[in-house]
């Protein structure tokens, strides 16, 4: 361990210092926390504290790596830096005895997590055979928001908020049930029942006692987590930031400040007001929008230059605002493009791939990336180029033609896929899956669909073609209006589709459409050294010299079905990703979170690119 102590400022070292009791550190943006974290972990090391005495937890796999290798411990044994979900299945495996029910053991131990591909089949399973219809994927939602909330299956009857929620209570109690009977839990029980054994059980809680506990991001924290917190430490860090508390919808208590002061009534709050990324000028503005106007934005600040101003921007549509913007990435590597949600991406990624430019796409972030778009160009793909890939890829996907079919194989069953490869492979010549389909009883109705298809689309546009392929399947019917009402709204299955549609319009046939995707998915895509696009949830932690937040636009940024001070901090977010310089745009009606900043005639009205103003240059 012979990593260097960094240059801290005054209130740094007052949360690297901090030893007794329970203190929340407010971190504004670029403020250095996970030096704070790391140096904290350093100081408590040289002190003579033991690594299995220290307990630091984050959100991210990626996160706890970073700070190992920032700290220096690599080589350390114990494992101080944890996202919650691994050090919680730590403890379950640990305490597999203690829990009131038995979980799967192998010959390695206890082995009580279910992949999350189990659970779902699991699920969708159960939803199949409830009284009453059930999406999986909508069970799937509001199991998980009941459980992030600990609220069990016996006590979400009380908690029906809504009309038809008794189904989704009902699927909730067998699948629960289900678990138990296989000795597994799934992604969200894991805390679920390391929460309920520390609460339960003292001589559980004696066994896993830390001196020193932390937890980074602590704004994204929900009450689970925070129960099994303060069960394992009487000496707790938490460091976050109230303005940056962008994951209400899955149960995170963002106000944190309050939260903590509340459950530990004698923690005092730490400020770390000082940003060491971005400009003054960015600063002055991100102070500017926070929706907490705590003593951390107060004191709000900088040492670094003055910068230049922010700009904003108001575009006619979506495809001129992703050239506009764009043309003006001069320093891919040091550049992002943000926007709400992946169908917003969806032009830059078209205009990236026009132009030939590199890019990369944040996490799970990228239009063409989406289950739905991919299984809705599959779908195409049988109609007008029925290739072996594109059929099992059509069967593979979501829509009411194939409802019954996309089950995996198992010990009793053969999936529709396997049935049919097995049927091509005893075939004399090779004959296409799409000639087999009308062969097989399970498919036949397909075959003829897609047979009857072909022959309509041939004299049709790309518009009303898209549109009779997608009703026939029944793509937009398997989506629930309601799909993402607790969910992040990052990602609309329907509104993916209809983007889909929207852009097949401007082809003059399906086949051209189909083609024109296939384009688009093979565009230049890189690692480094590359514009990056992703979505404002899959920025978070990260920052850039140049960033673009894109379509402001009304009920997008904030979103009409999001939570409005949430949209705030989801703003605040993103702007404060940026480092030099910051642009904000919008297309069409622009939201309320930049109207006022937009650049206006000697009249009063707002200039657009209708008028010619264009984005200043980089440099």
């Amino acid at each position: 361990m012979s990593k260097k102590t960094v240059q801290l400022n005054d209130q740094q070292k007052a949360v690297v210092g901090f030893r007794q009791g329970y203190a929340v550190a407010m971190a504004s943006p670029g403020s250095g926390k996970t030096a704070c974290i790391v140096e904290r972990v350093l100081a408590l090391l040289r002190e003579g504290v033991k690594p299995s005495e220290i307990l630091s937890l984050t959100f991210t796999s990626s996160a706890a790596k970073e700070m190992v290798e920032r700290a220096g411990l690599k080589d350390v044994k114990e494992k101080i830096f944890s996202t919650f979900h691994s050090w919680a299945l730590g403890f379950i495996k640990r305490e597999c005895l203690a829990l009131p029910f038995k979980v799967r053991h192998d010959a390695h131990g206890p082995n009580p997590l279910c992949l999350p591909i189990d659970a779902a089949r699991m699920l969708a399973m159960i939803c199949r055979h409830l009284p009453d219809k059930v999406q999986w994927k909508d069970a799937q939602g509001y199991i998980s928001l009941m459980k992030r909330r600990g609220i069990s299956p016996a006590m979400a009857v009380k908690f029906i908020e809504h009309d038809g929620d008794e189904k989704f209570v009902a699927a909730y109690a067998k699948y629960e049930q289900a678990l138990r009977e296989k000795g597994v839990m799934d992604f969200d029980s894991v805390v679920i029942e390391t929460a309920r054994l520390l609460e339960s059980r003292a001589d559980v809680r004696a066994r896993n006692r830390y001196k020193f506990v932390q937890i980074d991001e602590a704004h994204d924290t929900d009450s689970c987590q925070w129960e099994c917190v303060k069960h394992i430490s009487e000496n707790i860090l938490a460091v976050g930031d109230e303005n940056q508390g962008i994951y209400g919808w899955r149960g995170s208590e963002s106000k944190i400040t309050s939260y903590f002061c509340g459950m530990f009534p004698a923690a005092c709050v730490l400020d770390l007001p000082i940003n060491y990324r971005s400009t003054k000028e960015i600063v002055a503005y991100c102070k500017e929008i926070a929706p907490e106007q705590n003593s951390t934005v107060l004191n709000f600040s900088t040492p670094n230059e003055q910068g230049v101003p922010p700009t904003f921007r108001l575009y006619g549509r979506e495809d001129e605002e992703a050239a506009g913007v764009i043309r003006n990435c001069q320093d891919l590597g040091n550049t992002a493009i943000l926007a709400r949600t992946n169908r917003q991406l969806a032009c830059f990624e078209n205009e990236c791939a026009t132009r030939g430019l590199r890019y990369r796409l944040l996490g799970k972030s990228g239009y063409w990336n989406q289950r739905e778009v991919k299984d809705c160009i599959a779908i195409v793909g049988a109609v007008v180029k029925p290739t072996d890939n594109a059929i099992l890829g059509m069967l593979k996907s979501r829509c009411e033609m194939t409802k019954f079919l996309r089950k995996s194989d198992t010990a009793e069953h053969k999936s529709v896929a396997t049935q049919l490869t097995e049927m091509q492979a005893r075939e004399v010549g090779k004959t296409c899956l799409s000639q087999l389909l009308c062969r097989l009883e399970a498919t036949a109705n397909i075959g003829h669909a897609l047979r009857e298809l072909r022959s309509e689309l041939r004299t049709l546009n790309g518009l009303t073609a898209i549109k009779m392929v997608l009703n026939r399947f029944g793509v937009l019917s398997s989506y629930d209006e309601d799909d993402n009402k607790d969910e992040n709204v990052d990602n609309d299955p329907r509104d993916n589709v209809m983007k889909l549609v929207e852009y097949a319009g401007k082809k003059a046939s399906l086949a051209e459409f189909y083609e024109w995707t296939g384009k688009v998915q093979r565009s230049l895509r890189a690692r480094t050294d590359c514009l990056t696009l992703g979505t404002i949830h899959a920025s978070k932690g990260r920052e850039w010299k140049y960033v673009f937040v894109v379509g402001v636009n009304q009920d997008v940024l904030p979103h009409v079905k999001g939570e409005i001070e949430e949209e705030k901090r989801i703003f605040f977010v993103a702007c404060s990703r940026a480092a030099l310089k910051l642009h904000v745009s919008a297309s069409g009606v622009a939201s309320e979170l930049m109207r006022h900043k937009l650049p206006k005639d000697d009249d009063g009205g707002i200039i657009d690119a209708w008028d010619g103003f264009e984005l200043l240059r980089e440099g």
